[in-house]
């Protein structure tokens, strides 16, 4: 539980302290996960005028419904590349309130990341509040999987030494993946999850078997 409490304050932290769509492809993820809280997870095939080819690799922009008032704002990320701005002008009111369709540069992503965001940001009213509850579904997610990593490794025998592993894995910007829109986070833990349940099956600890649900 300590652990598990350690990583989730970490994560909390995260969340608090980045302004809105502050990490890497957030409109992108944004995109997708409200398109998917409505019903739309693949997106039709952009065929627009040509984009911006260090963002939007070929074959992987796709246009997304949106409704109405919750399109990714142009303030998210309004900091990028500027040092002198304070991040205070992510948090400004949200403007795109008319537009109901926008480009996904993670448009082929598999959607089974952005469901649980989805379910949540259907209860927001502007796309900051989507955004943030979005971010703390995925960070439920990424949590339930830490916590399953921690009881696959925590065995009678072996205590401390396997979870001193886990703890030096997962790293702060896993935590902070961890808490955003989308799967990149997830993917990482997802990983890590995996790596705990092969180190568990395959350590032999006669006094400690594994227990059906690790299979």
């Amino acid at each position: 539980m300590l652990v598990i409490c350690g990583f989730g304050l970490l994560g909390i932290a995260w969340i608090l302290a980045t302004p809105p769509g502050a990490y890497p492809d957030a409109d992108a993820h944004y995109i997708r996960a409200m398109a998917a809280s409505h019903g739309e997870f693949f997106g039709q095939p952009y065929t627009g005028p040509p984009l911006d080819p260090s963002r939007f690799r070929l074959g992987q922009a796709r246009v997304f419904q949106v409704p109405p008032g919750l399109a990714v704002p142009t303030t998210f990320d309004c900091v990028a590349g500027n040092l002198i701005r304070p991040s205070v002008c992510s948090y400004a009111a949200p403007d795109n309130l008319t537009v109901t369709s926008q480009v996904s540069v993670e448009g082929t992503d598999t959607p089974l990341g952005y469901l649980l965001p989805a379910l949540l940001m259907r209860l927001a009213k502007g796309a900051n509040g989507a955004e943030l509850l979005g971010r703390i579904a995925t960070l439920g997610t990424t949590l339930a999987l830490l916590g399953a990593a921690v009881a696959l490794l925590w065995t009678r025998r072996w205590r401390l030494s396997p979870l001193a592993g886990l703890v030096l894995a997962v790293t702060p910007t896993v935590l902070f993946l961890g808490g955003e829109v989308g799967p990149n986070g997830l993917e990482s833990v997802a990983t890590i999850c995996f790596v705990a349940g092969l180190i568990r099956l395959g350590r032999g600890d006669d006094d400690d078997p594994p227990r059906p649900w690790m299979f």
